[in-house]
């Protein structure tokens, strides 16, 4: 019975290393920003790859993702209340290895190395909370249309200046060249429209036959 149950065991054993499954071990580091276990949110976990595996941290800090395979795997720190750095786990061989990396980092570049078990310190804390931008004077002058309706009342106050300062002879020849060029007359709307009404209603008149 106890050579079944060794058996069983080296069998598994065997299997794990052929496996190359391994588990990823760490703990949340203590620092500035937390500076006591106690202040880690009880549902804060670290995930592989967004949740492909699943780790939860205990209440003293450590947490142990098990059965990871071998392969190259993003590890994240999910937390409520603070910001962690993404860690790219490469497993392979029973042997883990990792560095620090980033969204978007070609899987090719390897960050600065970090030691397993992991040692994860907090950057930040998380702000969920924007302050609320300030009046600012100088941000009305940007504003296309208060530019538009400036440079209008520019135009508006000092062409008459300008107009005095003008040489009569100049002011003369410019009123000649605007009065030679060709009147465009604008379609009287109105008009057309009243008489298109005035005839519909003669002819509507005209066609109601007369009664007996």
């Amino acid at each position: 019975m106890m050579m079944n149950v060794f058996v069983a065991f080296l069998l598994l054993g065997v299997l794990s290393f052929v496996s190359g499954e391994v588990a990823v071990r760490g703990r949340i580091a203590l620092n500035d920003i937390i500076p006591d276990v106690s202040l880690i949110p009880y549902n804060t976990r670290v995930v592989l790859n967004g949740g492909q595996y699943v780790g939860y941290v205990k209440d003293d800090g450590s947490f142990s993702i098990p059965n990871v395979p071998d392969g190259i795997h993003i590890l994240d720190v999910q937390s409520t209340d603070f910001i962690f750095d993404k860690i790219r786990v490469d497993v392979g061989g029973n042997r883990v290895t990792a560095s620090i990396t980033q969204l978007g980092m070609n899987y090719a570049r390897v960050g600065p190395q970090v030691r397993h078990p992991l040692e994860l310190p907090a950057r930040a804390k998380t702000d969920y909370f924007m302050p609320r931008e300030s009046f600012n004077i100088m941000g009305l002058f940007a504003n296309p249309m208060l530019l538009m309706t400036g440079v209008s009342m520019l135009m508006f106050l000092g062409m008459p200046y300008l107009m005095k300062n003008i040489d009569p002879e100049t002011l003369k020849e410019m009123q000649e060249k605007q009065s030679q060029q060709p009147k465009v007359e604008m379609p009287d709307v109105a008009g057309s429209l009243a008489n298109w009404m005035s005839g519909s209603g003669g002819s509507s008149t005209g066609s109601n036959p007369k009664k007996r």
